[in-house]
Parts: C-alpha cells; sequence; structure tokens
C-alpha cells in the first residue's frame, strides 16, 4: 500500500523522521487539520496499514469528531450501484442507522459489541476515503458560496432521522434490484449535507427522500399485487 500517494492526494504533511512508523502519531497539515476528509484518510492509511481487515468499531474511532457523517459516508459506498450486496448490507447499514441516531440525539452513539466487531477489508476502506477525498474536491465549486453557512440543529436531526430510517431499509436483506442503492445514495447526500452543512445537499437529500418514498411505495404494491395474483393462481381461499 503505498501511503506516499495517500499523503500526496489528501495535502497531509508526515515527518520524514526516522522514529515515525505506522502506529505514530500522524502529523497534520494546517490544511488536512481543518478538512474532515482528509485527515480521515491520513488516519485509516495508518490504521490499515500492514492489516487485512478494520472493525467497523475501529472505523467509527478513526474518523473522530466527524464519526457518524463521515462513517456513514463512507459505508454506503458499496451499494450505489444496483446489485444487492447480501451479508454486507445489514452490518453496513445498522452501523449507518445507528450513525443516523448519532446526529438526531446530537450525541455520541456507540454501536453494540457483535456489530462493532464485525470487519471490513482494510483496503476497501482506504479507497472508500480515497473516493470520499476526490469527490470532494469535485464539489467544493459548488458549495465555495455556502463557506460561511452552518446547518440549524433542526436540519441535522431531520438529516440524522433520514439516515436512520434508511439506513434499516439498507439493512434489509432484499434480493431486489435498487434495494439497497436507494437508501444508500440518500445516505450518502444526507452525511454530507452534514459533514459539508450545505444546503444545497441538503435538498438534494429532500429530493431522494421523495425517490424512495416513490421506490418503496411502488415495492410495497407490487408485492402485495404479487402476493394475491399468485393466491389466486395457486386457487388457496383466505
Amino acid at each position: 500500500m503505498e501511503i506516499q500517494k495517500i499523503v500526496t492526494r489528501t495535502d497531509i504533511s508526515v515527518s520524514d523522521s526516522p522514529s515515525d512508523s505506522p502506529t505514530d502519531s500522524p502529523t497534520v497539515s494546517p490544511k488536512a487539520a481543518r478538512d474532515p476528509l482528509a485527515e480521515a484518510t491520513l488516519k485509516l492509511s495508518y490504521l490499515s496499514f500492514g492489516r487485512d481487515k478494520i472493525s467497523l468499531g475501529e472505523l467509527l474511532e478513526a474518523v473522530g469528531a466527524q464519526g457518524p457523517s463521515l462513517a456513514a459516508a463512507l459505508l454506503t459506498l458499496p451499494f450505489l450501484q444496483p446489485i444487492p450486496l447480501f451479508g454486507l448490507s445489514t452490518p453496513a447499514g445498522l452501523t449507518i442507522a445507528v450513525s443516523g441516531v448519532g446526529l438526531l440525539l446530537g450525541k455520541k452513539v456507540l454501536l453494540p459489541k457483535r456489530l462493532a466487531a464485525v470487519n471490513l477489508p482494510a483496503d476497501s476502506v482506504l479507497k472508500a476515503a480515497e473516493f470520499l477525498a476526490r469527490f470532494e474536491v469535485m464539489l467544493k465549486p459548488y458549495l465555495k458560496s455556502e463557506s460561511n453557512v452552518n446547518l440549524s440543529d433542526s436540519i441535522t436531526r431531520f438529516l440524522g432521522l433520514m439516515i436512520a430510517i434508511h439506513g434499516v431499509l439498507l439493512a434489509l436483506p432484499l434480493p431486489i434490484p435498487f434495494s439497497n442503492a436507494a437508501p444508500a445514495w440518500l445516505c450518502l447526500f444526507a452525511s454530507l449535507a452534514v459533514l459539508f452543512a450545505s444546503r444545497r445537499l441538503f435538498w438534494v437529500s429532500v429530493a431522494a427522500v421523495f425517490v424512495n418514498i416513490a421506490y418503496w411505495t411502488a415495492l410495497t404494491m407490487a408485492t402485495v399485487w404479487g402476493s394475491t395474483a399468485l393466491v389466486e393462481w395457486l386457487g388457496i381461499s383466505i
């Protein structure tokens, strides 16, 4: 794993002294200190160095003060494509839901021990952090005018509630296309809205809420109609 490549991409400076080791506390440049994604990428690079897996508990600990929103954003990334990921969606979705509850309540919420012990591939976690760092660069021109804007507590709590609800939906082991992707996109937009205090991303999140309402309503109606048709075809009387 090329740590130097990660450091260069995220504008993080690390001392070249011989005493440095993967277990030392990272030295962060002033820019990285103001950038939660850059700082998280550095921490995750140290955490994953020489390791195959990272637990969900370690992931939440590594992302620091921005934990709930940043962890939710990181964990949504594998689910943005239409194919459901069985085995991964349930622990990731529940962790996202817990992160949403933390935003809703405005305080740190601990993961259950069994959930915190679930392991993720270290390489995948680091790649997700790097992707978010690149995504932030693309977003900056659109967020520049909002640099002095703060989200109100009520908006943050609303977004936390949406993340919690859709994290639970993401955790459902449904073999249906987009059953992971629909809630994952909402959780991503909502968590980034909190992370960057962006009203524009807040309105994108609201639009994603309506998309999810439409998707889950259509899925429920199709399930009811299909079940009724199957019962009639089998000649079962209820």
